[in-house]
């Protein structure tokens, strides 16, 4: 590790990161010399000793003089607008002069006679024509408001410190505060050695309100130094290194430099404001390389203090401080040297100032005898590795430029945190530096026996993984050391944490539920005992069949039933069947519940699992309940999967149905099954089935339910009733069998006249014969008791027999009298009988008569066809061909009225036409002489052929009628889908 971290630890200095390249600004005028420079939007405005001053504009290299129209003497100050709109000049004499960029013209300002201005401050808001309001500090320590558009228009004193100090420095800001939101203005003046800050929310008047009267100073007082520097500075400018937006104030002090962060505006612990970060950061003046100090006295006295320098400026991560013997470049970040050159003052003269044009991004240094631009190349290269010193690891890893400083930044940040005993950051920073050997991280983390950041580690490094091996390896390493970090908290019984574990233990399980080490795991799990862990991970991989023999091994039934209730189809019909038997006997009602829930599962399959005839009260009803809507869902849904299609092959002794001839009629191999299964443990339910009654009772509903049921095997049923002694189901099942014979002898023979009556009447009514048969057979049980009253009641009651049949059937001591009035009766309906026959006879006679005359008239019947008669199809003349005429007057041509039928006729009708139309030609051509005559005669043959064609007149007839339902265009006739697609919209 130590060794990755020294691995290009050095800084790069392959090349300056600043140099100076000189520029010509006076435009060949080399005898004169530079006093004051300013820049801004790329303009430059350069002071010469003597009172001239010129602007020049480097890109387009135009320069051009500027008219004062007297005499200006020496400009000690030169401000301009960040925009490059407006300019101000001052001298030490206290004038002061304005100029705008679109004139070489200088405005005097003469409000401002006896002001010598140190600094200024503009506004954002100023136009090309008016700079609003523009506020000036003075050498006196007055602020002034002034608002110049073409001339000063106002000028106004808004605050005077108590200390005549030189305000060397102004900036305006805007902050937000942190008590209501609200934006609010700050001024930052410096003057002298004491750094103020004015707060208000409206104009700049409100600004000072609250800071007028006495002791002002003391009020907006944040900063104050021992000493001031006659070159004193103010700037603020956007942080090098943190969040967006964030700003920093520099102050030129004789001290050093103050950097401090501007804050939100909030309140401290005594009620005060905060601006700015308490304490700032003091960035030193830099030392004159080879100044040590000479001689024995002098070198026991303390240092003096460096000076401080003529300017400063600021870059983006660099500090420029301009000696009048050399220029030192000194970073932001850790306030050390970076680059110091010393200048040749006899070739180009002493230093001047510094000039940052913030829109041009360009810096320019100013000597005495030239102007030079400075060059910056690539100031950021090394940012990444100072915040990296500095510890600052976030913005160093924001500042990378290339993966092998990222990587060197994650590694030393991982390093810092493992320091700290950070071991789960520091987990996951080395997580991030895959440059780092895997090994080596792993060895320090056991080294150290921190387990809970391995595991991190490793838990990161596995979804960073790609190939399947490694991932592989990661997993089974990682869920090892979470069991044994787990099995170490389960013996502290610390129970937050326990379970904080175990839930970062499922979320690891969740990365290998599609890895190839399923096998290991459960392993592992069983192992170490985490075996509700081991039933999550079955459950992530839908290893259904693991998670069900782990609630049923721990005897759970519920719990596995709504486990797979939670399947769904997902799990399979085969998990559900392998584990019928079991969860079936440990809970029945929420198993049967599972049933009826999967309409797809086949009967079948469940079928061992449930049938319990001999079981629980509990579970035969709950067995009865799901085959009872398995065959009345079956009835209802045809197109579930078919009982008769399962692969399901069973024995069983009471299930299959083995007659006396031998043959296996029906079995577990159709859904005859269930319903055997039903009719069983309805025959031995008794009253646990959970219906009225008693089993025979519940058994009839059932039977009769299945009434009309090709899939009930009456045999099979008949059997077990006949075991159990069910008479009623016995004659039930006898006539649901058409053997209603067997079952009035069975209702007989145990004296069950009821029901045998009952099945006397199951025969169809078109079967008079056999039902009379049956009553006759009951009347003859009932003549063995000799009572008269009940024979009597069987002739009225059955609707089949009269007296006339019952009377073979009685013995020869009943006596007749007993049957007078049924005799009587009998004899009256014989005579009512005969008397409707004789009517009908009548009738029918009748109705011959009228039909003779019918047919009579209809041979005499004739129509007239006139010589022009056409034919109603085609329109030619009638008489010209074999035509039919019909009686509604209307004639048609044969093959015209051929042409209209034979469209209409049936196949078999149509074959029929054809072989008449044959047998016709036969009969032509033998009269021709041509061939034998065939063996029908050509009589009959016409007969028929008219019969086919001329059945009904195509126009009068059924024909016509049949004709209005059909369009008038056929869709499947080409030349009318044509005509129907003319007409398309």
């Amino acid at each position: 590790m130590e060794t990755f971290l020294e691995q290009g630890s050095r800084s790069t200095h392959d090349a300056q990161i600043f140099a100076t390249l000189p520029v010509e600004v006076e435009g060949g005028r080399s005898q004169r010399r530079l006093s004051r420079l300013a820049a801004a939007s790329g303009s430059v405005l350069a002071a010469f000793q003597g009172g001239e001053v010129a602007r020049w504009y480097p890109d387009e290299d135009e320069f051009a003089l500027i008219d004062f129209k007297e005499q200006v003497g020496e400009v000690s100050r030169v401000f301009l607008d960040v925009t490059g709109f407006h300019a101000l000049l001052t001298n030490s004499s206290g004038d002061s002069w304005y100029l705008n960029f679109q004139s070489t013209q200088a405005l005097r300002l003469s409000k401002l006679k006896g002001h010598v201005l140190e600094s200024a401050s503009w506004d954002v808001e100023a136009t090309t024509s008016s700079t609003r309001d523009l506020l000036l500090g003075t050498r006196a320590g007055q602020i002034l408001q002034v608002v110049i558009e073409s001339k000063e228009k106002s000028i106004k004193t808004l605050c005077e410190f108590e200390r005549a100090a030189p305000v060397v420095g102004l900036r305006r800001e805007r902050v937000f505060s942190t008590e209501d939101g609200l934006e609010r203005l700050v001024l930052f003046a410096a003057a002298g050695c004491s750094l103020y800050a004015f707060v208000g929310a409206g104009s700049l008047e409100s600004l000072f309100q609250r800071y007028q009267g006495e002791r002002v100073t003391s009020r907006a007082r944040i900063y104050e130094v021992p000493f001031d520097s006659p070159y004193g500075d103010l700037q603020v400018d956007e942080a090098c290194v943190g969040p967006p937006g964030t700003k920093v104030l520099f102050w030129l002090t004789g001290v050093g430099v103050l950097a401090a962060k501007v804050l939100s505006m909030t309140k401290d612990a005594a009620g005060s404001t905060c601006l700015l970060e308490s304490p700032p950061g003091l960035v030193p003046f830099p030392s004159k390389t080879g100044s040590g100090r000479t001689g024995v006295v002098s070198s026991f006295l303390p240092a003096p203090p460096p000076p401080a320098p003529r300017s400063m400026a600021l870059t983006k991560f660099h500090l420029i401080f301009a000696f009048e013997d050399r220029w030192v470049a000194v970073s932001r970040i850790t306030h050390e040297v970076v680059q110091q050159q010393d200048w040749a003052m006899s070739t180009y003269g002493p230093l001047r100032c510094l000039a940052r044009d913030w829109h041009g991004e360009k810096l320019w240094l100013c000597s005495e005898r030239h102007a030079f631009e400075v060059k910056i190349h690539q100031e950021e290269r090394n940012v990444w590795a100072l915040l990296l010193r500095l510890e600052q690891f976030d913005d160093a890893l924001a500042a990378c430029r290339s993966p092998s400083q990222r990587m060197r930044v994650l590694c030393a940040h991982g390093d810092y945190l493992f320091r700290k005993d950070l071991e789960i950051d520091a987990a996951r920073k080395f997580a991030e530096a895959t440059a780092v050997p895997f090994e080596h991280v792993c060895l320090r983390f056991l080294g150290a026996d921190r387990k809970a950041g391995l595991l991190e580690y490793l838990r990161l490094r596995l979804r960073r993984a790609g190939d399947q091996v490694t991932r592989s390896l990661l997993s089974v390493w990682a869920v090892e050391i979470a069991l044994a970090r787990l099995d170490e908290l389960r013996c502290t019984e610390a129970a937050q944490s326990l379970a904080a574990e175990r839930q970062q233990l499922l979320e690891l399980l969740q990365q290998c539920t599609e890895l190839d080490v399923h096998a290991t795991i459960y392993h592992l799990l069983q192992s170490h005992g985490w075996l509700d862990e081991l039933a999550s991970f079955a459950e992530m991989r839908k290893d259904f069949t693991t998670v069900i023999l782990h609630h049923v091994s721990r005897r759970e039934g519920t719990n596995a039933i709504r486990k797979l209730q939670h399947f769904g189809a997902s799990a399979g019909q085969d998990l559900v069947c392998n584990f019928a038997p079991v969860l079936f006997g440990s809970a029945p009602a929420a198993f049967t519940s599972l049933l009826l829930k999967q309409p797809s599962l086949d009967p079948l399959l469940v079928l061992p699992g449930v049938y319990s005839p001999q079981g629980m009260p509990t579970h035969r009803t709950e067995a009865i309940r799901y085959l009872e809507h398995a065959v009345r869902h079956g009835a209802e849904h045809p197109e579930m999967p078919s009982f008769k299609g399962s692969a399901f092959r069973a024995a069983g002794h009471l299930l299959l149905d083995h007659p006396e001839d031998g043959t296996q009629r029906s079995g577990w191999a159709s859904g005859t099954a269930l319903l055997n299964a039903l009719v069983v443990m309805f025959a031995d339910g008794g009253e646990e089935t959970g219906t009225d009654g008693d089993a025979e009772e519940a058994l009839l509903r059932f039977l009769q339910a299945q009434e009309g049921n090709p899939q009930l095997d009456c045999h099979f049923a008949l059997r077990i009733c006949r075991q159990k002694g069910l008479i009623k189901a016995m004659v039930l099942l006898y006539g649901l069998m058409g053997m209603h014979e067997e079952a009035v002898e069975v209702a007989l023979k145990h004296e069950d006249i009821a029901l045998a009556k009952t099945s006397a009447c199951r025969p169809p009514e078109c079967e008079k014969r056999r039902r009379q048969k049956l009553w006759l057979r009951i009347v003859e049980h009932q003549a063995a008791t000799s009572d008269v009253q009940k024979i009597i009641g069987l002739i009225k009651e059955s609707q089949e027999l009269t007296i006339r049949d019952v009377l073979p059937y009685l013995s020869d001591s009943m006596t007749i009298e007993a049957f007078q009035s049924e005799i009587c009766e009998c004899l009256d309906a014989y005579e009512g009988q005969i008397v409707t026959l004789r009517q009908e006879m009548d009738d029918h006679r009748r109705a011959l008569s009228a039909f003779k005359e019918d047919l009579k008239r209809a041979d005499e019947r004739c129509i007239v066809v006139g010589a022009d008669q056409c034919c109603e199809i085609c329109g030619c003349e009638a008489m010209r061909e074999r035509f039919y005429a019909f009686t509604c007057t209307h004639c048609c041509h044969e093959a015209c009225l051929r042409a209209l039928i034979l469209p209409t006729l049936s196949p078999a009708r149509r074959e029929r036409l054809f072989k008449l139309e044959d047998a016709r030609l036969q009969h032509q051509a033998a009269a021709a002489g041509a061939n034998a005559a065939p063996m029908v005669p050509l009589a009959e043959v016409e007969d028929e052929l008219d019969g086919l064609l001329a059945e009904d007149c195509p126009f009068c007839g059924q024909l016509m009628i049949d004709t209005i339902t059909k369009p008038f265009l056929d869709p499947n006739d080409e030349g009318d889908a044509e005509e129907i697609e003319s007409w398309a919209i």
